[in-house]
């Protein structure tokens, strides 16, 4: 697709239409963020498993626990950017 046809795609559309599209583009990226986590978790001996939680003012929702695969023990829990940290090896 051109670079002008993309151009004015994009100025027909309805603000609407850019903030579902914005919205699905992040969506978009937190999964793939999430999958390299997994990825990484899995290269450390971890699993990488999301909270059962759906109930948006839950403690844990929204969060993941890091369990070791060969002890079956849950090493921490945390939101995505907390888990980004932990398996990178920073602590604040």
């Amino acid at each position: 697709m051109e670079l002008s046809y993309k151009v004015s795609l994009l100025r027909n559309m309805s603000q609407e239409e850019k903030d579902e599209m914005n919205a699905s583009m992040e969506e978009i990226a937190f999964q793939s963020r999430v999958r390299a986590l997994r990825r990484e978790a899995k290269r450390q001996g971890y699993t990488m498993l999301r909270t059962k939680s759906r109930n948006p003012r839950a403690v844990d929702y929204a969060h993941y626990h890091v369990a070791d695969v060969n002890t079956n023990t849950l090493e921490f829990t945390g939101n995505i950017d907390e888990v980004d940290c932990f398996l990178r090896g920073v602590h604040h």
